[in-house]
């Protein structure tokens, strides 16, 4: 389904009556956001078996400071250069892999996932 939006939402966008330039926009955007949004949900299934396991306050505590740095982030970086969407996109990307990988190091290296491995 995130694949469409990549070949269709440009298309989508001329559809509701915008301009070319916001449909070439939508489409550059949409290209990176996809795999954000899938990067959120793949660590979002994470955390659901962080949350199971008693350690929901640790989740809570790492989404907090994601978002909290996504923001300053793309504050910093739009201060002090001219930014466009699709860069506020690898913006977001890069932090959700981040987090994503410092929450899977930490499960793993405090044991919680470890009754999940067996299947």
């Amino acid at each position: 389904l995130m694949a469409m939006w990549v070949f269709s939402i440009d298309k989508v966008i001329l559809f509701l009556g915008l301009s070319q330039n916001v449909a070439r926009i939508g489409l550059e955007y949409t290209r990176v956001a996809v795999f954000h949004y899938l990067m959120e949900g793949v660590a979002e299934s994470y955390c659901v078996l962080l949350d199971i396991t008693d350690h929901e306050t640790f989740g809570l505590i790492v989404d907090i400071t994601e978002g909290i740095t996504d923001v300053a982030v793309v504050w910093a970086v739009a201060a002090f250069y001219p930014i466009d969407l699709v860069t506020v996109g690898f913006i977001h990307l890069v932090v959700a892999v981040f987090f994503f990988i410092f929450t899977l190091v930490s499960a793993l290296c405090k044991g919680w996932l470890s009754a999940f491995w067996g299947g």
